[in-house]
């Protein structure tokens, strides 16, 4: 059976309970060192020793419940919460590994609209910055006295003052995704090479059981908090790079702070071809994808569209789709570019078909103001809209005032078709459509973030089969048929597709 529906104060007690989990006291400088040598000295006993302290929270937090039939509820939920908490802190300990090994690295602004389950939004230019993965790597401490987990603060520049990414990783696991990668076609076609004294010094060691307890020498320098060995130190590495005690900087926290992409100069979409394959490993994989039909290579249009609807969900995260989003767009502006001549009375500007032909003809004629460039083909491109303004005025003009105006949302939470085959693509879990009505809301709403693009096409897919059923004579109209129509597709400030349509 499901889970009841909350009353009013269950609600209230829900969000106060969140409230509270966001509310972080302020720490002096003493508490924040003394805090990072607990954690540290935690961290070397147990790698895993926040699972047990999400089991003592859940175990307080049941036994400081009042009041009768809610106190099961919330703990409930706060199992819920700690399993996406668990969830999201995988990804990005993944996506902060995946920084360190790429040899591109791409900045873009990404966030959510309508809360943290709503739909994500992309805004701005896209930066593509090359990095020297060697310098990347080879900052991070790699001598057998090392903890497993290393705080990680990555930032565009070392005078930043805030980061981009910060996190926990695990430097054994950063190591053996750069020593399969450096052999991958991707990297060695742009010569990304490591520094070959330490990947032989880990192929020495590795055989080794970097979580085992080691020598009592270690036992004995994970004892004191205060000590720095000199080898724990990276090559090349200065105190402003790593630090053995980790200093505060201002309100980061602590760790090792790198900027991989200083100093570097932004590269084209365009002209660095294979931007994807070097600026996501834990997609690619290093491999270089050349698609051809018929010994023909695909489009970049084609290849984005398998991609996203492969049975494989890899490649459908929010940064990825929006970085194809936006180079599709680049690739068509460079290739809908037209050439439109202006009115002249004296005809001093007319041209012959073989001076069309030759590229400094147009050019000085562009330079002189006799003719300009427009986008032909590029959806909302004032010429793209004023194709589809002359594709309306014509169809009311010889058929006469639309008689329907229809206007269509998606209900993705009400869908439970939708939530079954969501919960099978991301979850890898066959659902029937009653468990999916008894999921909660944020457990949707979690589904529906996790993979827009399925939902739109089956916003796409309903929005057809409702046309196909205006068809007479079984269809609504009786055995009118419709005639023509327009519709056009917009997207909600809650990330939905959303169709206008006339008929």
């Amino acid at each position: 059976m499901g889970r009841p529906p909350l009353t009013i104060a269950e609600r209230e007690e829900r969000e106060r309970i969140r409230q509270e989990k966001r509310k972080r006291p302020t720490l002096t400088e003493e508490e924040k060192r003394e805090r990072c040598r607990e954690r540290k000295s935690k961290q070397r006993e147990n790698p895993n020793y926040r699972s047990a302290e999400n089991q003592q929270k859940r175990a307080r937090y049941h036994n400081n419940s009042n009041g009768e039939g809610s106190s099961n509820q919330p703990v409930e939920e706060e199992e819920e919460e700690e399993e996406d908490d668990d969830d999201m802190m995988n990804d990005n300990e993944e996506m902060k590994k995946e920084r360190l090994i790429a040899a591109r690295h791409v900045f873009m602004s990404v966030w959510t609209v309508s809360g943290v389950r709503g739909q994500f939004k992309c805004k701005g230019a896209i930066n593509n910055i090359p990095v020297s993965v060697d310098t990347s790597v080879s900052s991070l401490p790699r001598s057998l006295n090392d903890t497993n987990i290393v705080p990680v603060r990555l930032a565009q520049n070392m005078t930043d003052v805030h980061n981009y990414m910060e996190g926990n990783v695990n430097p054994h696991n950063v190591w053996e995704a750069i020593y399969y990668l450096k052999t991958q076609p991707a990297y060695e076609k742009h010569d990304v090479t490591i520094d070959d004294t330490w990947l032989n010094t880990y192929d020495h060691l590795s055989n080794i059981d970097f979580n085992e307890e080691q020598d009592e020498n270690k036992e004995d320098i994970a004892g004191g908090d205060d000590v720095i060995i000199e080898e724990d130190i990276p090559v090349g590495g200065s105190e402003t790079l790593f630090s053995g005690e980790e200093t505060p900087d201002s309100d980061n926290g602590f760790g090792l702070k790198m900027a991989p992409g200083e100093r570097s100069t932004a590269l084209s979409l365009l002209m660095d071809e294979d931007t994807d394959f070097l600026a996501l490993p834990q997609i690619f994989g290093g491999q270089i994808l050349e698609p051809k039909y018929e010994e023909k290579k695909l489009s970049y249009a084609c290849l984005t569209k398998s991609l996203v609807r492969s049975a494989d969900r890899r490649a459908v995260r929010p940064d990825y789709l929006f970085y194809m989003d936006k180079k599709k767009l680049l690739l068509n502006l460079v290739g809908g570019v037209s050439t439109m001549m202006r009115k002249n009375k004296s005809g001093s500007n007319s041209l012959k078909a073989n001076q069309v032909l030759q590229d400094d003809v147009i050019a000085n004629s562009i330079k002189k103001d006799e003719a300009f460039n427009v986008f032909s083909g590029v959806r909302s491109s004032p010429a793209y809209w004023k194709t589809e303004k002359c594709n309306v005025m014509a169809m009311i003009r010889q058929l006469g005032i639309p008689t329907l105006f229809i206007t269509l949302s998606a209900a993705e939470t009400k869908w439970l078709e939708l939530i079954v085959i969501l919960k099978k693509l991301i979850d890898k879990q066959e659902i029937t459509e009653e468990e999916a009505s008894n999921l909660s809301s944020d457990e949707i709403a979690r589904l529906i973030q996790s993979d827009a693009p399925t939902c739109a096409r089956y916003l796409d897919q309903r929005f057809r089969h409702l046309k196909s059923t205006w068809k007479p004579p079984h269809g609504p109209f009786g055995n009118r048929s419709v005639k023509d129509y327009y519709y056009r597709i917009e997207f909600q400030h809650r990330g939905s597709p959303h169709v206008h349509m006339l008929a």
